[in-house]
């Protein structure tokens, strides 16, 4: 049976790599990762999400300009795909909150209980726009 795929985003490998095992060990998501914003923009358009954890500060493309480039394309793939921003510095974050809907902050560090809740959380909200 096929799992439902989660796209990581984070400019740090040692991130992916502990969000990767956290999700596959405890059966929730294929994985798929990425490293900047671009990349994942390129990968989100070929493959369906149940939901994206970034981080916000990356090189190349940032989280941010990352949502909002996925959000402004109208039909596009994973458009409305719930978002949680993983980040040290919420701020930007929840700016673009108040901008973008189905828009989740989780403050650093990332502790697996607190994540999971706010995986379920945004899943839900996805579920019932």
């Amino acid at each position: 049976m096929s799992r439902e795929k989660i796209l990581v985003i984070d400019d740090e490998e040692e991130i992916l790599e502990i969000l990767e095992e956290l999700f596959d060990e405890n059966d929730f998501f294929d994985v798929i990762k990425a490293s900047n914003g671009q990349e994942a923009l390129e990968i989100s358009q070929k493959h369906d999400f149940q939901i994206i954890c970034a981080d916000y500060r990356m090189p190349v493309m940032d989280g941010g300009d990352f949502a909002k480039a996925l959000r402004s394309f109208p039909g596009a793939r994973n458009q409305n795909v719930p978002i949680i921003f993983v980040t040290a510095n919420p701020e930007q974050a929840q700016l673009l909150q108040e901008e973008l809907k189905d828009i989740h902050i989780l403050t650093k560090p990332i502790l697996p209980n607190k994540l999971a809740t706010m995986i379920l959380k945004a899943v839900r909200s996805g579920l019932n726009t």
